[in-house]
């Protein structure tokens, strides 16, 4: 028996308790066996080996629902004479010249990268959108070798498209037939597989029935939908249907299926997307990487659509980035943080604190972490409009060379530019995010 002991335990237990300052975890094996409090499990399980979680935050894994091996690799790459002004030529001048160069052993080096940094970040579970037209039969049971060996749950698809030609495109078909039919033998509770699309500007009528007659009803659809208005544009001016309406036609939609951004549907889109129950993830660092908008969150939300997050495929900030020369702190990067921002970008304000600003901050550098101090002002947005004075704290620590977390009562980062928060000028502001809610 092993407890998982001195931390803070969030439990995401609807019909229980959801949070324990003083929290603890046992398990035994691969499975936990019981949450409490640390008093109570230490006394229960008094010959238990105790892994001392350091004050930090207890909790649930967290799920990358649509990410991309294939990129994993690519962090600060320059392609020389690749200088994109649109979307599509991203798409053309990078991420597709990428995997155009894959061969099986940059996809295996490639998995292995992304599974080591998912493992960093607390990410466990992967829904991976792979695409190497370098070289195609045999990968994703290539990528499903190194999520085994690394320990990880997968569910991984290979994106399918007529961008490369028509035997490409036939060699993306088989691959995902053949592993999904690998994956219902193996029954396997950690593997999984879905059928993959690029999206729907690149997947012609003819290659949409190629892939379901090869799925044959066996597993649902993973599909960029509507990232960018080419996607739209050319549905209308070449199918003379919305994005969702195309999917609908060939029975791609289901409680199964995936749609990757979805930034562009229209609401007509979103009450397909519900009534067949399809599930939508958001990406919102990638979406504004790409500066192709904003995914409509809340309106799908509210419409009771099943909603994921994905990194797609996300970024590191290294420790040499994080502390400047001119004492700048470069915050930890909070995806729930950034989406909430986002939105409120958008128009919609959902949090209780907003304005939040930082003075006679202290700087401590540790080994381990940066231990940031101060007061803030609260510049309160709700009912009763008065402004707050409190205590902030924040300790942004380092493992492996990466920042990965700031857990305190308020996350400290953003600063005037994307991760800046200046230190010298005893000035923070503090993230817009849910985080702030009701604090």
């Amino acid at each position: 028996m092993v407890l998982v002991t001195n931390g803070r335990l969030i439990t995401r237990d609807s019909e229980g308790k959801g949070y324990y300052e003083h929290g603890a975890v046992a398990y035994e094996g691969a499975k936990i066996v019981e949450v409490g409090e640390e008093a109570a499990l230490r006394a229960k399980y008094a010959d238990a080996e105790i892994i001392d979680a350091k004050g930090g935050v207890i909790m649930p894994a967290f799920i990358n629902a649509h990410t991309h091996i294939y990129s994993a690799l690519a962090r600060g790459l320059s392609i020389v004479g690749n200088n994109p002004t649109n979307f599509y030529e991203v798409l053309d001048g990078t991420w597709w010249a990428i995997d155009r160069h894959l061969m099986m052993d940059g996809t295996r080096a490639s998995a292995t990268a992304l599974y080591m940094d998912s493992i960093k970040q607390g990410v466990t579970t992967i829904f991976d959108h792979h695409a190497s037209y370098g070289e195609i039969p045999g990968t994703l049971f290539t990528i499903s070798e190194e999520s085994r060996r690394l320990g990880l749950r997968s569910c991984l698809c290979y994106e399918v498209s007529d961008r490369d030609g028509e035997e490409k495109c036939l060699q993306a078909i088989k691959e995902n037939a053949d592993f999904i039919t690998y994956c219902q033998k193996q029954n396997d509770p950690m593997l999984a597989a879905m059928f993959g699309g690029h999206a729907l500007f690149t997947i012609s009528d003819k290659t949409f029935d190629r892939m379901v007659e090869a799925n044959n009803g066996r597993t649902g659809y993973h599909i960029h939908v509507s990232e960018g208005m080419n996607d739209v544009y050319d549905s209308l001016q070449n199918y003379g249907r919305r994005p969702v309406q195309r999917l609908q036609d060939h029975g791609i939609l289901g409680e199964k299926t995936i749609l990757g951004h979805c930034i562009h549907v229209n609401t007509a889109e979103m009450d397909i997307i519900k009534e067949t129950g399809t599930m939508v993830v958001n990406n919102p660092e990638s979406n504004m990487g790409n500066a192709i908008g904003i995914c409509p969150v809340l309106q799908l939300y509210k419409r009771g659509i099943l909603l994921g997050m994905g990194a797609d495929p996300g970024v590191k900030v290294t420790f040499k980035d994080c502390v400047s020369k001119n004492n700048t702190i470069h915050a930890a990067y909070d995806m729930g943080g950034l989406a909430g921002m986002i939105q409120r970008g958008n128009g919609v304000d959902n949090a209780s604190v907003e304005n939040c600003t930082v003075e006679h901050i202290t700087v401590d550098y540790y080994e381990e972490c940066v231990d940031v101090q101060g007061k803030a002002t609260l510049k309160e947005n709700d009912k009763n409009g008065a402004d707050v004075i409190k205590e902030v704290s924040g300790k942004y620590w380092v493992n492996g060379g990466y920042y990965w977390g700031g857990y305190a009562d308020y996350y400290v980062s953003y600063g005037d530019s994307s991760y800046d928060a200046p230190v010298e000028g005893y000035s923070m502001r503090l993230a817009n995010s849910e985080y702030c809610v009701n604090k």
